[in-house]
């Protein structure tokens, strides 16, 4: 006949094994209170936080992806994510005609094209002209 032996219990299935998270039954009147103020004061500074910025999002993803291949991969769709356009006051591009736009190209290029120094020296002038402005 086959005896049964009694198997051991598991460790978190015995109720001393997670004496911290004991449930609201066990709770005093003194921890219920004390519970409960914690609460109200965790939800009343939430208003008084600011939300992350962009760049505190960016670098705690950064930070988690070395180590998280699945932050890596929130990492990339949050570089991929569409961006609010950033205006430059004074200038509206959709108001050109497709004429000046090209002009506006062929500048930009031709700037681009320019050796260093001589791309300093101009970025200098400029600079210059708008200190004095």
């Amino acid at each position: 006949m086959l005896t049964a032996e009694p198997k051991e219990a598991h460790p978190l299935a015995e109720p001393e094994a997670d004496q911290d998270r004991a449930g609201p039954q066990r709770w005093t009147p003194e921890t219920a209170r004390e519970a409960a103020w914690l609460s109200r004061e965790s939800r009343a500074s939430r208003r008084r936080v600011d939300a992350p910025s962009d760049a505190d999002i960016e670098r705690g993803l950064r930070e988690r992806a070395v180590s998280d291949p699945r932050a890596a991969e929130i990492l990339l769709r949050w570089l991929q994510r569409p961006r609010p356009v950033v205006e430059t006051p004074g200038v509206d591009l959709d108001a050109l005609s497709p004429a000046q736009l090209e002009t506006l190209y062929a500048g930009l290029v031709r700037i681009a094209a320019l050796p260093p120094n001589e791309l300093q020296a101009l970025v200098q002038s400029l600079v210059a002209e708008n200190e004095d402005a």
